[in-house]
Parts: C-alpha cells; sequence; structure tokens
C-alpha cells in the first residue's frame, strides 16, 4: 500500500489523524479498532492501571486459572491427575517436557525464561502439541534435579527413623 492509499482513523483522545497502525485490535469496535490510538491508550494506562488494580489482577488470575485448566485437562486426558503420583489437586499441577528440555525451549521460543499463561497459551494456539506431560510440582522438580520422579525411587531415599 503506498502512502497515499494508507487508511487514516481519528484518535478519540488526542483528536489527531493517524495511520490504522496506531490503533491497537479491538473486536468490539465496529471497525476493529479501538477508538484510541496507541500512544494515548499508553499514556492513560498507569493511572487506569492504579484506579483499577484489584480489578485487573483478579481478572489475570482468572484467566490464568481457565488457560491452566485448559491444558492439564487436555494432557491428562480429562482426569486432572499427575501421572506419577495421582495428585489431583489443580494448583498443585504442572505441564513437563517429557525430554527433560524445557529451558531449551522456552529459550528457542521466546529467549527467556517465560512459563505459566504466556506458556499456556502458546500450547493451545499450536493445538496441544506432543511432548508434554502432567506432573504435580514434586515430580516434576523431583524428574528434574534427579532424572526420576522420587516416587520412583522413594525406598532409595527413604530415611528410617
Amino acid at each position: 500500500m503506498s502512502e497515499i492509499d494508507e487508511i487514516i482513523k481519528n484518535c478519540k483522545t488526542c483528536e489527531q489523524d493517524k495511520s490504522i497502525h496506531d490503533f491497537h485490535k479491538d473486536r468490539h469496535s465496529s471497525d476493529g479498532l479501538s477508538r484510541r490510538c496507541k500512544e494515548c491508550k499508553r499514556k492513560s494506562w498507569p493511572a487506569y492501571y492504579k484506579k483499577h488494580r484489584e480489578k485487573l489482577l483478579l481478572r489475570a488470575e482468572e484467566r490464568q486459572k481457565r488457560l491452566k485448566a485448559r491444558v492439564i485437562e487436555h494432557y491428562s486426558n480429562g482426569t486432572d491427575l499427575c501421572i506419577c503420583c495421582d495428585e489431583n489437586i489443580v494448583e498443585f499441577l504442572t505441564i513437563d517436557h517429557i525430554d527433560n528440555d524445557g529451558g531449551e525451549h522456552r529459550q528457542k521460543l521466546n529467549g527467556g525464561n517465560r512459563g505459566g499463561s504466556w506458556f499456556y497459551v502458546w500450547l493451545i494456539k499450536n493445538n496441544f502439541p506432543e511432548g508434554f506431560q502432567v506432573l504435580c510440582m514434586n515430580c516434576n522438580w523431583g524428574k528434574r534435579n534427579s532424572g526420576t520422579c522420587p516416587h520412583k525411587n522413594y525406598g532409595k531415599y527413604r530415611r528410617d527413623n
């Protein structure tokens, strides 16, 4: 598209005509774009966040729970259980890279050590790829530290009184 053909939209905050590329998408809007330009939204965000902090944090927490539940349900085939010890408290469950390449995988995806919601979104957008399983945090950490889950080595490391 040439500069002459560029589509222009008026920002309702600063009232300037700007390229549509200067507006965020908004699926609720009739034209599919936000009413305010990115710059105006960025400037107003700190005050908005301060005023609505609790509501925003609660919404983010609820979203995180929904995403995690969906991913756990898929990778556990609907059982919501750790495949090793049958732990069923969802807060204790996590997604494990079967081949122990989680750090390398996250580095390749985004150059960092991000997990949680971001990772759940990635799994969903990529149609739940193979190579992942549901473990509880204890089994996951045990596998990470010793290569196998502690439940499999329980007798070996048990300290009798």
